[in-house]
């Protein structure tokens, strides 16, 4: 919901400082220039300690070499922006709000561009809400504000060429690095197995490079511990956590960053550093809610394209990235880096309830490294990653190293609070990711809705509890071409099958002890109430334990586990062990081509074959690669994608606006585009896979800005177009109750292209939404309380249309009465 703007601005003026200080003189710009000149101001330039805000139609270019304010308001229309050409410090020790523009884009590597909070204090902090405080000193970019932070282009992390001796002061990177320089502050992350105990969590290597040539860096302090290769494939990320852009609090006094604002933000190459703050707590410190390093805050739809790029958010006291209901941002080469609580991280709803969703999220080559939790032992369910509630998230190619915290800790987390159902908490989580040397769990996934999961081409090694600890009961995951290695509890964790007729299934997963565990696969309490098929194993590669592949626990519930390998390569030197308080009803059946067993707690029989042929198992992944979401495009473009499917891709259509513009039927995946016909503004682009069996998905929407276009062309459907759009009411759910102003959002699709999407309540038009992401704001006070039919009818070129319609939703509205006093009407 967008805040009032003429509220906004009459409250931060109250808001920004708080009570001024008695020497403060409150500067305001009158006309466009440097911050140094007296014109700027109408008579004189802001000294120490003054209040500023910038005036609306102003353009203020701050170049003196630093100075510290008592506050800084940035009006509509206004513009702050740092010479490019020199170095420059800002500080403020009370609230700097934005809701104009503020542009920090040095011109070189050698421009230092810097906005500091001081004396800031943490006990003062208030937390919640969507209002500056000024009691919460930060940065605030409200309404139609916009951050345009450019740093010097600098690489994330990267990885090394090989393994890394102790005592090492050079290494070959696997590429060339971008912006690497002499003076840059790196960490080399932990590679080593858990038998060295807590090294192989906490074994980072900090260091300040001395020279880079080509992708070869040298450093000034020899590593304390080894990095080694890991199982010929794995090897140490080196992240570089210095920018020229930064904004920070003080090791004393953390501040935040928050965003709540309806147009795209550009964060680019810049440290966010000491964000977070926190307060005693009973026994120790806990987070002020709503007070994180980059935290967008109900920005919903406004936050689509923004671009979050080689950005670093280290040393902080709390999350480090939160998109906490703030659509289509992408977050690309990020590092979060000492910091506190869950880094990648946003609001979960209640069991089986909506919450705060998040849509459109793409985590691109981020890394969480070295996360911690306060105490330590309370980080029962910390991790890198909160796959959190929400539609078409995606998560590729990142990285969780050096998890701390306790019991079902892990790298990446799929929480058992992630909406009702209807895709709400489902990933793509197909490409790449990997979690390695944290101290429980490499995945934990313990989430419960009724939609499919797909985690595909995923490695998890080093972890000091399970690479996989599995325990979702109402879903299916499917997981392929996956690697779990040298795990301290094994590779995988089996902790329950799904319900409702949905199976787990693992398919060309390698499950490797790396000699250093008893078992691979440890079954505890796997609910199997025989009223469903089996967990299916299919061509597990199964080695490197010292007793045997699957072991069968104990468990407090008598249901039986099933479990079936089919043409497993078993290199252990037993099967199956069972533990003599096992369920006695368990049942484990391998069939490796040539024999088929039946093995139980009593024995073994041999028995016919089972295995099934080759099937489609799985929806089709895909997504946009190059370019990134945000990015601006004119001319002729190339979009390049990727797609996976466990059986075949047989297409990809590319979309835009939800009308079909190109396709493509053939690895790798490219599509050519002239930008005019698509229309000027941010477009939203979104991809339809069909795998070889005919199943069709939809990717994530994708924002990109078209420079060039004037009006969007429609399509041109052919005249025999006879097929109608689908269309699927997302909100509100059946015997959902609603009051106030109540969201109604839906999803449709056509082979050629959506016209229009039309809401309905009791068969009464309500409102029509053109584009994607089709919603409605319905004010439920325009109805009677009661039980009413809500319905969306998708519409395509051709004049085909679908209804879908939910029932029974519930209008509970607060009845304003009027009281009879004995002195009359109130």
């Amino acid at each position: 919901m967008r805040t009032d703007r003429r509220c906004l601005s009459l409250l931060l003026t109250v808001l920004l400082c708080g009570s001024p200080m008695a020497s403060a003189v409150e500067r305001v710009s009158v006309a466009s220039g440097a911050w140094s000149e007296p014109a700027t101001w109408g008579g004189a330039a802001p000294l120490e300690g003054d209040s500023v805000t910038i005036g609306a139609g102003t353009d203020v270019v701050f170049d003196v070499a630093s100075r510290r304010v008592h506050g800084l308001h940035v009006r509509a229309g206004g513009t702050l922006r740092y010479a490019a050409d020199h170095g420059g410090m800002l500080e403020s020790d009370a609230n700097v709000v934005v809701e104009g523009r503020l542009v920090m884009r040095p011109a070189s590597p050698a421009v230092d561009q810097v906005l500091r909070f001081v004396d800031v204090d943490e006990a003062a902090f208030v937390g919640g809400g969507m209002m500056p405080l000024a009691s919460d000193v930060g940065l605030w970019v409200m309404g139609p504000g916009q951050l345009d932070l450019v740093g010097s282009p600098r690489s994330g992390w990267l990885r090394l060429q090989g393994g890394l001796a102790q005592g090492a002061t050079s290494a070959t990177l696997e590429s060339a690095p971008v912006g690497w320089q002499a003076g840059d502050a790196i960490s080399i992350a932990p590679t080593e197995s858990p038998t060295v105990g807590a090294a192989s969590v906490e074994g980072f290597d900090e260091a300040t490079l001395s020279g880079v040539a080509g992708s070869t860096i040298h450093w000034d302090v020899a590593t304390a511990r080894a990095h080694p290769q890991i199982d010929g494939r794995w090897t140490a990320e080196v992240i570089n956590l210095t920018r020229n852009v930064r904004i920070e609090g003080t090791p004393s006094g953390r501040a935040h960053v928050f965003v709540h604002a309806w147009h795209p933000q550009t964060i680019a190459y810049v440290q966010i550093r000491y964000m977070g703050p926190r307060q005693p707590g009973e026994d120790a410190t806990v987070p002020v809610l709503g007070r994180y390093g980059l935290h967008f805050h109900h920005s919903q739809d406004g936050s689509r394209g923004s671009q979050v790029f080689g950005t670093v958010v280290r040393d902080g006291g709390s999350h480090a990235f939160v998109p906490h209901l703030s659509h289509g941002i992408t977050f690309h080469d990020t590092v979060a880096y000492s910091t506190a609580d869950e880094a990648y991280w946003w609001d979960l709803a209640a069991p089986d309830a909506r919450g705060d969703e998040t849509h459109d999220t793409v985590y691109d080559h981020a890394i969480a490294a070295r996360i911690f939790s306060e105490p330590v032992y309370r980080g029962f369910r910390l991790n890198g990653f909160t796959l959190a509630q929400g539609m078409r998230n995606v998560v590729r190619d990142s990285v969780a190293v050096g998890v701390q915290g306790n019991v079902d800790a892990s790298g990446f987390d799929w929480p058992e609070s992630s909406g009702a159902s209807q895709e709400h908490g489902v990933w793509d989580f197909s490409h790449g990711n990997i979690a390695h040397n944290n101290a429980r769990h490499g995945l934990f996934v313990w989430q419960n809705d009724n939609e499919p999961h797909v985690l595909a081409d995923f490695a998890a090694y080093h972890n000091g509890g399970a690479g996989l600890a599995h325990g979702a009961y109402g879903n299916a995951y499917h997981y392929l071409d996956a690697r779990l290695y040298g795990n301290a509890e094994g590779a995988l964790r089996l902790q329950a099958v799904s319900a409702d007729g949905a199976t787990v299934r693992f398919d060309d997963v390698v499950f490797d002890g790396a000699g250093i565990v008893d078992y691979l696969i440890q079954s505890d309490d796997h609910t199997f109430d025989g009223t469903q098929g089996p967990t299916v194993f299919r061509h597990a590669t199964l080695r490197g334990a010292r007793i045997a592949a699957l072991r069968i626990g104990s468990s407090a519930n008598v249901n039986p586990d099933a479990l079936d390998f089919e043409y497993p390569l078993l290199q252990t030197p037993s099967d199956v062990g069972f533990s003599a308080d096992a369920p006695p009803g368990n049942v484990v059946r391998i069939d490796d081509g040539q024999t088929a067993v039946r093995i139980t707690r009593d024995g073994r029989t041999t028995i016919a074959p089972f295995a099934a042929p080759a099937g489609e198992h799985s929806l089709p992944q895909s997504s946009l690669l190059v370019p990134l979401g945000g990015t601006a495009l004119a001319g002729s473009v190339t979009l390049d994608a990727r797609a996976y499917d466990d059986t075949g891709v047989a297409r990809l259509d590319l979309y835009v606006d939800n009308i079909r513009r190109a396709s493509a039927d053939t690895a790798p995946y490219q599509f050519a585009l002239t930008t005019a016909p698509l229309g000027a503004g941010y477009r939203l682009f979104r991809l339809a896979a069909t795998d070889v069996a005919g199943k069709v998905n939809w990717s994530n929407i994708v924002s990109y800005r078209i420079d060039d276009g004037g009006a969007p062309q429609p399509p041109q459907p052919p005249g025999d177009d006879v097929d109608a759009p689908t269309v699927h009411l997302l909100t509100p759910a059946k015997n959902q109750v609603l009051s106030g102003i109540a969201t109604v959002t839906a999803d449709a699709h056509d082979d050629f292209g959506v016209s229009r999407v039309e809401f309905r309540v009791a068969g009464n038009l309500v409102g029509t939404d053109t584009s994607l992401p089709y919603r409605l704001d319905w004010d439920t006070q325009t109805v009677a309380n009661g039980l009413y039919d809500v319905s969306a009818t998708a519409y395509d070129y051709s004049g085909h249309h679908t209804e879908d319609v939910v029932g029974d939703v519930s209008v509970a509205n607060a009845i304003e009465r009027d009281h009879i006093f004995a002195n009359g009407w109130e």
